[in-house]
């Protein structure tokens, strides 16, 4: 079962993830980033967080994304949103944030 403390080498690597979402983050920036090897640390994302490190990059940045479709300030294409948070496919993205959401992120955007 998942437990709810996690070890340090995770809190790093969440805490890696919020500061560089937009940045081309891989597991092994994650790994060096916490100090320990790519197996334990999804090891340790897999006992605590029931998820992988991958994972969780993943959700910050489709969450991330959701907030800037949703900005009505924000003058910027769902193509520019998808680039700025690590989504190089752009068909990718859409099929992601769909599959979370419900909806495409054109829907999210239009209907802000």
């Amino acid at each position: 079962p998942a437990r709810t403390i996690a070890p340090r080498s995770v809190r790093i690597a969440e805490e890696y993830i919020r500061n560089h979402a937009q940045a081309d983050v891989s597991i092994s920036d994650l790994a060096a980033a916490s100090g320990v090897s790519i197996r334990s640390l999804y090891d340790s994302f897999r006992r605590f967080r029931e998820t992988t490190p991958m994972e969780v990059l993943r959700k910050f940045r489709l969450e991330n994304a959701r907030k800037d479709l949703l900005d009505s300030n924000s003058s910027e294409s769902v193509s520019e949103i998808a680039i700025k948070w690590g989504f190089n496919n752009v068909g990718r993205f859409s099929a992601l944030y769909r599959a979370r959401y419900g909806e495409l992120p054109s829907e999210t955007k239009r209907y802000r």
